[in-house]
């Protein structure tokens, strides 16, 4: 496909700002060939894909991230043409169906295309507060959830106005005995990069994080925001969701993640790319270290990195296939009380952010104290608490030593026998009391 043949200079307005920056900044012609590798072999069922890749961009470019993301995985991908739906079939024992799905955002939402510098720097900021958190986390939250109740609907069929539509299920060719999964990309919003895992953990399980308390909740729902609505939480408890197997998700399909890849490649760049991640230790403890870490080709960024599976405990089929761990892909269970992060897998990316390589280590810098405040401050607070301990056990031992010795002293006095005048002075020097020590006491 040739996804990048268009007229220089651009029409104004026809295209996607990403896919015109592609196409115009020498700065990302490596990324552009990047992308055309991933399509290499891609199957456009409905001779729509380049059209809507360059004015639309998100929706294809997630297409074809997952494309390359099954191959490079080792699945075999069914390529006939006439099976244009569900978007991925995946053949083999260990197959699966696959319907992708973006959250983009709200008709009257803030546009991508007003994203400012200062959202950019975001990326190096932690949530500050809960209701920060959810300012975000909320929002996200309501698109997937939207998202995910359409897809839902076209696997499974529904009804409308009395009528039955059927499902892909239904298909000839689809194997309605294999899993169904449906792997959503967020961009919901200008910052959609901060999520996280966050928004799929609470959606799925019912697990919200609290920044000021940093842990998690159990939560039933939470409101949609500047609404009364109720959005409901933990869906996979729900059986009307039994029919999703699991949810492969990633809030972390950007242009740099391309220029992240470009780096892991040797390729040549002037920006520096920083992700930030979850050490792989604890990861599902209340308290967390993330750790700032530049890309180069010895600290390479993976085609996976950023990308989760969340397996739903309650699916009529589940999903199971060693190609997962050997992509070392992040995988989370859950039984609705708790929940697993798998072993030995690609680390949790909080955020990332590209910037010029000569600002590197102060972003790395600003990274490494903001993600870890919540650890830098209770170090902090107990180096205080030791302080102030130690300060008391001091005073108080030095005020039983105090106490000890007057004590001391005020017994002996008061032990002792009254010498008389002319007695022989307690001294022992011989001479009488009265012209030797009398004076000095």
């Amino acid at each position: 496909m040739k996804l990048f043949d268009v007229q220089l200079p651009l029409e104004d307005g026809k295209y996607h700002n990403k896919f015109a920056v592609l196409c115009t900044e020498p700065a990302y012609c490596i990324e552009k060939d990047i992308i055309s590798d991933w399509a290499i072999n891609f199957q456009d069922k409905d001779g729509k894909f380049v059209n809507e890749f360059q004015t639309t961009f998100h929706s294809s470019f997630w297409e074809l991230y997952l494309h390359k993301a099954f191959n490079e995985m080792g699945f075999s991908i069914d390529f006939d043409p006439k099976h244009y739906a569900p978007d991925f079939i995946l053949n083999g024992e260990d197959g699966f169906n696959v319907e992708a799905v973006v959250s983009n955002i709200k008709a009257d939402g803030e546009p991508e295309s007003s994203r400012t510098y200062d959202h950019h720097l975001q990326n190096l900021m932690e949530f500050s507060s809960d209701e920060e958190f959810s300012s975000i986390i909320d929002e996200a939250i309501v698109r997937h959830s939207n998202s995910m109740q359409s897809k839902l609907k076209k696997y499974i069929g529904h009804s409308k106005n009395g009528k039955i539509k059927k499902g892909y299920r239904d298909l000839t060719w689809v194997d309605e005995t294999k899993p169904f999964v449906i792997a959503l990309a967020s961009y919901d919003q200008i910052e959609y990069g901060k999520e996280s895992f966050y928004s799929m953990l609470a959606l799925l399980y019912g697990f919200y994080f609290s920044p000021e308390k940093y842990g998690y909740e159990l939560k039933e729902s939470i409101k949609k925001p500047y609404t009364d609505s109720d959005i409901k939480l933990g869906i996979f408890k729900d059986e009307s969701f039994s029919d999703i197997s699991a949810v492969i998700f990633t809030c972390n399909l950007t242009l740099g993640k391309l220029t992240s890849l470009a780096i892991s490649q040797g390729m040549p760049s002037f920006k520096s790319s920083i992700l930030i991640k979850l050490l792989d230790e604890n990861i599902d403890g209340d308290f967390i270290r993330s750790m700032p870490m530049e890309v180069t080709p010895t600290t390479p960024e993976s085609l996976f990195d950023g990308l989760y599976i969340f397996h739903n405990p309650k699916a009529k089929i589940k999903l199971s296939s060693e190609k997962f761990s050997q992509s070392k892909i992040m995988e989370i269970t859950s039984d609705f009380s708790s929940f697993t992060f798998s072993e030995g897998r690609l680390p949790p990316i909080r955020a990332r952010i590209t910037e010029l390589r000569p600002l590197k280590e102060i972003f790395m810098r600003e990274a490494e104290l903001q993600y870890n405040r919540h650890l830098y401050e209770e170090s902090i607070a107990n180096e205080e608490r030791y302080f102030q301990d130690s300060m008391e056990m001091e005073k108080k031992r030095s005020d039983e030593k105090l106490a000890e010795f007057y004590s001391e002293r005020f017994e002996k006095k008061t032990q002792k026998k009254k010498t008389g005048r002319n007695a022989p002075c307690p001294c022992n020097s011989g001479i009488k009391y009265k012209k030797c020590c009398y004076f000095l006491t």
